[in-house]
C-alpha cells in the first residue's frame, strides 16, 4: 500500500472523501469535510481487551509522519502491555487536592472573624500582613503539612527588628492553621508558642517596651496655645483629645447623638471603644465651648462632629500630621500619658479614678464584686482639674 502521504491526500483528494482512510497499522485519516479532518489510532486494549481509538491530532496540525510517529510509539506502548489512551487520561487528571491551602484557609479564616471585629481596619490588617509576609513563602502550601522550620522561616528575619508586628503574624498564622484543622479534623501545633516556638524565639514579653512619646504636663498650657492657633478640623478634634485624654478613634467617629451638652456627658458606643464597652465621658467647659465651636460643620444627630473630607471621619493620621506640621515630637496617644502623669503626680485623685478617665480595666479581682459605677463624679473633678491645666 502506498504511504499515506500530503501528496497522495491531495492527489487523490481525501478530504473531499468523508470516512475513513487508511494509513496503515492501525492509523487512520478521518475526514468530516474538507475543513475537518483528523488522525486517530486505533487498537486493542491489553489491559481491557476492547478496541480503543486515540484522536492524535488535527490534520494541518499534525502532518502524516508526525502522525505515523505517534501512532508508533502507542504501538509500542501497546506491545509493552500499556493502554495509551488510559496513560493519557491519567497524565490529564489533575491531581487530587491533599487539604486546604494556607491562602484558602486565611481567607476563609478572615471572613468568618469579621463579624468579630470592630474596625475594618483589622481586616485590612490581616490581609496586608499575610500577603507581605506570609503567603510568599506558605500562600500555596498545605495547611496540614506546614511545618514548624517552614513558620521559623517567615518569622525569624522579623521578629527582632518588627517584633509587635512579627508576633501578630505568628498569631495569625495559627489561627488559620487552627481554623483547617477544626475543618478537616486534624492537628497542627506548628506555629503555636507554647508548645515549641518559646524555645526557638525570643520572649516577646521580655522585650524593651516602646512607650508612645509624651509630652511632659507642664508644657502642655504652651501647646494649647499653639494649637488654637492652627487651623483645620484635625486640629479641632486634637484639642478634643487633649481635653478629654480620649482615644483618637472614638474623637474621630464621635457624633452629635453621643453628646449631652445639658447633662456634660459624652457617651461613647462600645464599637468605638477599645474594651469593646459603652463608655461615658464628663465634659469639662473647655471641652464643651469646642463643640459649640464645631456645631456649625454638623447637620444633624447622625454627623460627625469633627468631619473629614465629604463628610468622611478623619484619617487616622490627621491629628499627628498636626503635631508633624508643628514640629511636636509627641503623639496623639502619648497625651493620655501626659494626663495620667499628671493626675498622679499634681494632683490627690486616686489610682482608680485617673484609669477609668482613661477607661483602662481598673476593677480587678474581688473589687469587682463591689464597686460596679464607673466614678463618673470623681472623674468630672478630675477632668475639670485638666482642662485648667490645659488651658493655663
Amino acid at each position: 500500500m502506498t504511504a499515506l502521504t500530503t501528496e497522495r491526500i491531495k492527489r487523490e483528494r481525501l478530504l473531499e472523501t468523508p470516512g475513513r482512510h487508511s494509513a496503515g497499522s492501525g492509523l487512520w485519516l478521518q475526514v468530516v469535510n474538507p475543513k475537518r479532518a483528523s488522525w486517530v489510532f486505533r487498537y486493542k486494549s491489553p489491559v481491557t481487551g476492547r478496541v480503543r481509538e486515540a484522536g492524535l491530532g488535527r490534520y494541518g496540525d499534525v502532518t502524516p509522519t508526525q502522525a505515523r510517529r505517534k501512532a508508533d510509539e502507542m504501538r509500542v506502548a501497546v506491545r509493552q502491555g500499556r493502554d495509551p489512551v488510559e496513560e493519557r487520561r491519567q497524565a490529564e487528571r489533575p491531581v487530587p487536592q491533599k487539604g486546604l491551602t494556607f491562602r484558602d484557609a486565611a481567607e476563609a479564616c478572615i471572613k468568618s472573624q469579621i463579624p468579630t471585629w470592630r474596625s475594618p481596619k483589622s481586616e485590612q490588617q490581616w490581609r496586608s500582613t499575610l500577603e507581605r509576609y506570609v503567603y510568599p513563602s506558605l500562600g500555596d502550601a498545605v495547611c496540614r503539612d506546614v511545618t514548624r522550620p517552614q513558620i521559623l522561616d517567615v518569622l525569624s528575619p522579623i521578629w527582632e527588628s518588627r517584633g509587635v508586628t512579627a508576633d501578630r503574624i505568628r498569631g495569625r498564622i495559627q489561627s488559620v492553621l487552627g481554623y483547617a484543622a477544626a475543618l478537616e479534623g486534624w492537628s497542627n501545633f506548628a506555629a503555636n508558642w507554647r508548645d515549641g516556638l518559646r524555645h526557638l524565639l525570643s520572649d516577646p514579653r521580655k522585650r524593651a517596651v516602646q512607650h508612645h512619646a509624651a509630652m511632659p504636663f507642664g508644657e502642655v498650657a504652651a501647646f494649647w496655645d499653639q494649637l488654637r492657633a492652627s487651623s483645620g478640623v484635625a486640629a479641632r478634634a486634637l484639642e478634643f483629645v487633649l481635653l478629654t485624654a480620649a482615644r483618637s478613634r472614638p474623637v474621630r467617629l464621635a457624633t452629635w447623638s453621643e453628646i449631652d451638652s445639658d447633662a456634660k456627658i459624652w457617651t461613647c458606643p462600645g464599637a468605638h471603644m477599645k474594651g469593646g464597652q459603652e463608655f461615658r465621658a464628663p465634659l469639662n467647659d473647655a471641652a464643651l465651648a469646642l463643640l459649640r465651636s464645631m456645631a456649625p460643620l454638623g447637620s444633624g444627630p447622625s454627623s460627625l462632629i469633627f468631619p473629614g473630607l465629604r463628610n468622611r471621619p478623619l484619617s487616622e493620621n490627621s491629628m499627628q500630621a498636626v503635631l508633624h506640621r508643628m514640629g511636636v515630637r509627641a503623639t496623639v496617644h502619648g497625651f493620655r500619658s501626659t494626663f495620667r502623669d499628671w493626675a498622679g503626680e499634681a494632683t490627690d485623685a486616686q489610682p482608680d479614678v485617673a484609669e477609668a478617665a482613661l477607661d483602662h480595666e481598673f476593677r480587678k479581682g474581688s473589687r469587682a464584686n463591689y464597686q460596679r459605677g464607673d466614678l463618673l463624679g470623681k472623674r468630672r473633678d478630675l477632668m475639670g482639674g485638666w482642662s485648667e491645666q490645659v488651658t493655663g
